[in-house]
């Protein structure tokens, strides 16, 4: 082959290469590593009852599961937990990634059974 030819297929790949770097530092730049994580129970004791819980501040992870094979509701209001919901289906989870919890931080949750056990994960 010709050597010039060889040293231009290389310069290309070198600019090829060099341009999803620059892509891949600003496409990924956001993203931080999980730091610090926290896994909490909360048990919902009484059914048909709202219990709260807070997420801690500037987290970027949530997850949130049932420990037995129930379902259960979570709302972002107060007093809503009843009324304006989501169900969370038995054996699902419900999380948020790369979520930014600035302005709603506390989640409301209610069960149909007493003595649903959840098992919530936050990360920051």
């Amino acid at each position: 082959m010709n050597r010039l030819f060889l040293m231009n297929k290389l310069f290309l790949l070198l600019v090829v290469m060099m341009f999803l770097g620059l892509f891949a530092a600003f496409a990924f730049a956001d993203l931080k590593p999980l730091t610090e994580c926290t896994v909490t129970n909360l048990t919902l004791t009484n059914a048909g009852t709202e219990y709260s819980h807070e997420i801690i501040p500037n987290s970027i992870y949530f997850a949130v599961k049932a420990r037995t094979g129930s379902d259960f509701k979570y709302s972002w209001v107060a007093a809503a937990s009843g009324t304006t919901y989501r169900t969370v289906p038995a054996n699902s989870e419900y999380y948020i990634e790369n979520g930014k919890f600035m302005n709603r931080r506390i989640l409301y949750f209610q069960s149909a059974a007493a003595g649903l056990v959840l098992e919530i994960e936050t990360c920051r």
